[in-house]
């Protein structure tokens, strides 16, 4: 399961940014049909790329650690149920 860990994190820091980047896409898009004569659609893609960039080096230092906390807990719990059986079926024999 440890092994596993880096792929979860890879993919929660990877579906991060492409919802960070769709919603620069969505409000980037309302910009530049604002002032088309300002901004044009070359800006919009140079900003999506920058925003993935920004957005993975942000979400990949935030996500091995929540995902690594909660299989921790989910770690110990099954080891304190695992007890909680060993101790019920000592107590009924």
């Amino acid at each position: 399961m440890e092994k596993k860990l880096g792929v979860y994190s890879l993919a929660a820091s990877l579906s991060t940014s492409i919802v960070i980047v769709l919603l620069f896409y969505i409000l980037a898009l309302q910009k530049v049909n604002a002032y088309p004569g300002v901004y044009v659609k070359v800006d919009v893609y140079a900003g999506m790329v920058y925003v993935f960039i920004l957005s993975m080096i942000v979400s990949a230092s935030i996500w091995p650690g929540i995902i690594e906390k909660r299989y921790s807990v989910n770690m110990l719990q099954k080891k304190v149920s695992q007890q909680d059986d060993k101790e019920n079926s000592r107590l009924k024999t």
